[in-house]
């Protein structure tokens, strides 16, 4: 297909490209792709609507309602940012997935959110999303396990 996901999801019923979120996100959690091929993955995602808010969005046809984020499964997105060096992206990713998709005062979390509120379905992975960031931004390797980086992705205000 030579269609955007986006375009393809309004346009194929059923889409070639349905649920792409899915398989980007666990094609750069896998870690497996040189850096330009991964680089190149998370500027389509973004540039096509893959993203809401810096965080994996569960891509839908286009409609004002659906810029839903992915609670579980987009932490290997966030991993590639930050083995890319792609440091503010990656603080971005954590904030917005810390106040956007886990409940407020808990590590309640759900499996898909809305930006505009209301009760998302809890997802055990899902919870296991900011714990996993905090330790990376403090304690993290680099892809082949040869380099150990001490804060790395700490915002400057800490």
């Amino acid at each position: 297909t030579t269609l955007t996901f986006r375009q393809s999801l309004l346009q194929e019923k059923p889409s070639e490209q349905q649920w792409p979120h899915r398989a980007y996100a666990e094609l750069l959690q896998a870690d497996v792709l040189p850096d330009d091929l991964a680089n190149l993955v998370i500027d389509c995602l973004r540039g096509h609507g893959g993203t809401s808010i810096g965080v994996v969005a569960n891509i839908a046809p286009p409609e004002p309602g659906s810029r839903d984020l992915l609670g579980f499964i987009s932490y290997g997105y966030a991993q590639q940012l930050l083995r890319l060096d792609r440091i503010e992206e990656y603080l971005l990713f954590v904030y917005a997935h810390r106040y956007q998709v886990h409940t407020r005062g808990s590590w309640t979390a759900g499996e898909v959110s809305g930006i505009t509120g209301g009760m998302p379905l809890f997802c055990i992975p899902a919870q296991m999303t900011i714990p996993l960031l905090l330790r990376w931004m403090l304690v993290s390797d680099d892809s082949a396990g040869e380099q150990l980086f001490l804060a790395r992705a700490l915002p400057r205000a800490w």
